[in-house]
C-alpha cells in the first residue's frame, strides 16, 4: 500500500512538471555566426604612393644599395622576392567586437598562409574565413621564407607610431570587417624588412609562432697577397644544431646550409631563428664564408666559424660593427678570421 501512494505522488509531480514546461515561453534559436571569405593583397613598397614618395628625406626602397626586399631587383628597380612558392604570409587577428556574444569564436586567430601571383604580378594570399559582420584587428602582417631554421622576413606591416609609419597609408592595428557569404580582399601595404631593425616598423622583435627571426647584414672583403682589398666573389652560408657541448665543423657535415650569394658585391644577410622558448647557449651555428681567391680565381677558399647564438645576438657590439652604416664589415687577410665572436 505503501508503494502505490508513493507512484501516485510521483506521477501527480511528473505531470505538474510537464504541465509547468508546456507553458514555457519558447526559446528564440541562437543564430550561429555567419563567415565569409578573407584574402589580403599585399602592396609592396614600389606600388605604394606614400613609399614611393619622400617623407622622411630618403627613400630606403628607391635607392638603398646597402638593404633589398630580397636578393636582387627588376629592370624597373622592383625588389624581386625568391620564388613565391617559398614564400608565405604570417597574419595575426583579433577580434575587438563580436556581434554574436553567445558563439564567440576564436577571439585571437594567428595563422601562416600560402601567397600566390596574380596576373598583374601583385602577390594575394590564400583565403581564409573569419566570422562575418565581427570587428577584427589587423595586429601583425609579415611575410617570410619558408627555410625551417632560417625563416627569412622579407616584408612587415608597421606600427602607427612607429618611424616607418610615414610611408604607408596603413597601419597596425588595423579595424576591419567583412560581409557574410562573400570574398573580400583586403589590400595591406608593406614594407622591406630584410635585414632591417624591427624597432623601425614599431616592433621589438619579428615573431613568427614564438620564432624570433632576423638577418644581420654583412660585406666580406677578401685580401690579395699584396694586402689589396677585393669584394668577395662566392656566397656565405650557414648550418644550424641543437646541442649543450660546442660542436666541431664535423659535427654540421650532414646538414643542408642557408646560403645568400656574396659576388653582388651588396651586402649579403645571414639569417637566424630563435626559438623564444629555448636557451640561445644550445643553439649553435656554422658560418662558412666561400670565396675566390683573388690570387687564383680558380681555387675556392672556405672559411668557418662556429658560434652560439647568445655569441650572435651581440654583434652589434662586435668589433667589425660598422656603426655609421649598421652592418657587419669584414676583411679576410692572412689566416685571420671571424665574423661575430670577435676580440680585440
Amino acid at each position: 500500500m505503501e508503494k502505490v501512494e508513493k507512484l501516485k505522488v510521483l506521477s501527480v509531480v511528473s505531470l505538474f512538471v510537464l504541465f509547468a514546461c508546456s507553458n514555457e515561453a519558447p526559446k528564440e534559436p541562437v543564430p550561429n555566426p555567419t563567415i565569409g571569405e578573407l584574402s589580403f593583397v599585399i602592396q609592396l613598397p614600389s606600388s605604394q604612393t606614400k613609399a614611393v614618395g619622400d617623407p622622411l628625406d630618403e627613400n630606403p626602397w628607391e635607392s638603398d644599395e646597402y638593404v633589398s626586399c630580397a636578393y636582387g631587383f627588376d629592370e624597373f628597380g622592383v625588389p624581386i622576392p625568391t620564388d613565391i612558392k617559398a614564400l608565405k604570409a604570417h597574419v595575426k587577428l583579433v577580434k575587438t567586437f563580436d556581434p554574436t556574444p553567445e558563439h564567440p569564436g576564436d577571439k585571437n586567430v594567428e595563422f601562416t598562409i600560402n601567397l600566390y601571383s596574380r596576373d598583374d604580378g601583385t602577390m594575394v594570399t590564400q583565403p581564409i574565413t573569419i566570422d562575418a559582420n565581427a570587428e577584427y584587428s589587423i595586429t601583425d602582417f609579415i611575410v617570410h621564407g619558408t627555410e625551417p631554421f632560417n625563416p627569412t622576413i622579407y616584408f612587415s606591416d608597421v606600427d602607427e607610431n612607429a618611424e616607418f609609419a610615414a610611408y604607408v597609408d596603413k597601419t597596425t592595428p588595423h579595424k576591419f570587417t567583412i560581409p557574410p557569404f562573400t570574398k573580400t580582399a583586403i589590400e595591406f601595404p608593406v614594407l622591406c624588412a630584410r635585414g632591417r631593425n624591427p624597432i623601425l616598423f614599431g616592433k621589438p622583435k619579428f615573431v613568427l609562432n614564438r620564432e624570433e627571426a632576423f638577418c644581420i647584414p654583412i660585406f666580406i672583403d677578401v685580401c690579395d697577397k699584396y694586402g689589396e682589398e677585393f669584394v668577395a666573389d662566392g656566397f656565405v652560408a650557414i648550418k644550424k644544431i641543437m646541442q649543450k657541448e660546442k660542436p666541431s665543423v664535423a659535427d654540421f657535415k650532414s646538414l643542408t646550409p642557408v646560403k645568400d650569394e656574396l659576388n653582388t658585391g651588396l651586402i649579403s644577410y645571414v639569417c637566424f631563428s630563435d626559438n623564444i622558448d629555448r636557451d640561445d647557449a644550445e643553439e649553435w651555428f656554422l658560418i662558412q664564408v666561400s670565396y675566390k681567391n683573388p690570387d687564383d680565381a680558380s681555387q675556392t677558399i672556405v672559411k668557418s666559424e662556429v658560434a652560439s647564438l647568445n655569441i650572435i645576438k651581440q654583434y652589434a657590439s662586435s668589433v667589425n660593427w660598422d656603426k655609421t652604416y649598421d652592418f657587419l664589415d669584414i676583411v679576410i687577410c692572412d689566416d685571420k678570421f671571424c665574423v661575430f665572436d670577435c676580440v680585440e
